[in-house]
């Protein structure tokens, strides 16, 4: 009996599967160097022609968010960054599905962005990769959390990443 018991022990303790972690990190990779992402914002920049602007920014480490309530008023400091200017139908939220880089402007899409490792915020020095080509997948997005995975094309090379986690709104 003392020992079904120790082995029921070892197997809820040991053999149980960690709900927080499915061994994909929020993070960026370029040339094999892989850069933390801790955290998400969005910036709606409104309608055009029946298509929103709200771009997305994923940032690392070293950057502060200065807040009235729940929405971001300005942001600080410095660190890895990734942004992309997104096109989508919807008025609030990006929303989900596979977003493609064109000039066009149309819903699911996005024209422009780039991938850094030291974004100067106040200066908007660093050093940029410019996207050239890629996609975005939206895999879901609320007012409150985003899961994005991206595959980017610059002239410094592929750019994978994912993130998973809290996302802010930019006033």
């Amino acid at each position: 009996m003392l020992l079904a018991a120790l082995l029921a022990l070892l197997c809820f303790t040991g053999c149980g599967k960690d709900d927080d972690d499915d061994g994909t990190a929020n993070e960026f990779v370029l040339g094999g160097s892989s850069t933390a992402l801790d955290w998400a914002y969005t910036e709606n920049y409104g309608e055009d022609a029946g298509v929103y602007n709200i771009d997305l920014f994923l940032l690392g480490d070293g950057f502060t968010k200065h807040s009235t309530g729940s929405l971001i008023d300005s942001i600080s400091g410095s660190g890895p960054a990734v942004y992309l200017e997104m096109f989508t139908s919807n008025a609030t939220l990006l929303e989900t599905g596979t977003y493609t880089f064109t000039q066009d402007e149309m819903a699911r899409t996005f024209d422009f962005g780039f991938t850094a490792t030291n974004l100067d915020i106040a200066g908007s020095a660093g050093t940029y990769n410019f996207i050239t080509g890629g996609t975005v997948e939206i895999i879901s997005m609320s007012n409150t959390n985003c899961e994005v995975e991206f595959n980017l094309t610059t002239a410094a090379g592929e750019v994978t990443g994912y993130y998973n986690g809290s996302i802010d709104t930019q006033q």
